[in-house]
């Protein structure tokens, strides 16, 4: 699930235990215009934006990145405005800000979105999840994208059972564009989000199998399968069993597999109602006001961090839900 829990931007930092903030995780509304079976933010809290002082606060810490990662964050114009507000603060801090969209809603303002240094779309099979008039806008604002030269477009995919027998077509699609930099499969993780899944996971073997039988994926550059432990938390794989694998599939080229839990590398998460928890609690939007705590009541950000990551070993990589 790494890339639910940054995006492409995880694999921009180092793979290994950070005791100091490197990545803010934010999600600026409780809104979306699609309807993903493998979404894991299903959370009700009454409030559907962040507010200005929650975004202040993030600020203010270490993190040398700010990811925007749902719900969906260019919904409407208020959150094209909380935006634009983020993007703007990035720029006097030096914080790099980065973004994940479904890519229906982007605004006609090029010069703004070159201003993330990460604008992930998700393409989740060729139309899949989408209703025919969004992916229709998604075609047309990737055309937008290409015709200006944006550099910064990246494609995240996610693989269930549903969208498994789709990666060559996702692959085709993304052909059509030069200026994409990254196409990032990864694999879906069944979380506690209050409500049952209509898709499931797949297994690491099958999963490696059809990658590694894939001509389309094995001959694409900048395309890549992108682990995590989380996906593995509930089976009894090791790093090291995950890693043979990987290379008794022949896939060692053609796999990002992040070893360290994302918490351990200096991703933290703040919800749009100021909740700031884990990477791992993150996933699992049922637990957010027991495994979280409010913002408001911390009187520093990093040293709560500081105090999360304590407790455990940089080289203990079972450590895997945190």
């Amino acid at each position: 699930m790494a890339g639910s829990v940054t995006g492409s931007t995880i694999i921009d930092i180092d793979d290994r235990f950070s005791d100091s903030l490197n990545i803010f995780t934010l999600t600026i509304n409780n809104l979306c215009n699609a309807s993903c079976e493998h979404c894991y933010l299903n959370y009700s809290s009454g409030k559907e934006y962040i507010s200005k002082d929650v975004i202040d606060r993030v600020f203010e810490t270490e993190a040398k990145k700010i990811v925007i990662v749902g719900k969906e964050p260019f919904y409407d114009e208020k959150s094209i405005g909380i935006l634009r507000y983020i993007v703007e603060k990035g720029e006097k801090s030096g914080k790099k800000v980065s973004v994940i969209t479904n890519g229906i809603n982007l605004p006609n303002d090029i010069d703004f979105l070159r201003k993330f240094e990460n604008l992930d779309i998700s393409v989740h099979g060729e139309g899949l999840y989408r209703t025919e008039s969004q992916f229709e806008r998604v075609l047309k604002n990737l055309d937008m994208l290409e015709k200006n030269n944006a550099e910064n477009v990246n494609i995240l995919s996610v693989i269930d059972s549903k969208t498994i027998n789709s990666i060559d077509k996702v692959i085709d699609f993304t052909n059509r564009y030069k200026n994409i930099k990254r196409l990032l499969f990864s694999p879906f993780l069944k979380t506690e989000r209050g409500k049952p899944y209509s898709v499931n996971e797949i297994g690491l073997d099958k999963l490696l199998g059809v990658f590694s039988k894939s001509k389309s994926f094995l001959k694409k550059e900048n395309c890549f399968l992108l682990l995590d432990t989380y996906h593995f938390v509930d089976s009894e794989l090791s790093v090291f069993d995950i890693e043979k694998a990987i290379i008794d599939s022949g896939l060692q080229n053609k796999v990002i597999f992040i070893k360290t839990p994302p918490t351990l590398m200096g991703i933290l998460r703040v919800s749009h109602d100021g909740l700031v928890m884990t990477s791992y609690d993150a996933l699992h939007t049922e637990y957010y006001r027991r495994h979280s705590i409010n913002i408001n009541k911390l009187s520093g950000i990093d040293n709560y961090y500081k105090t999360i990551v304590s407790s455990y070993s940089p080289f203990n990589y079972q450590t895997f839900a945190v």
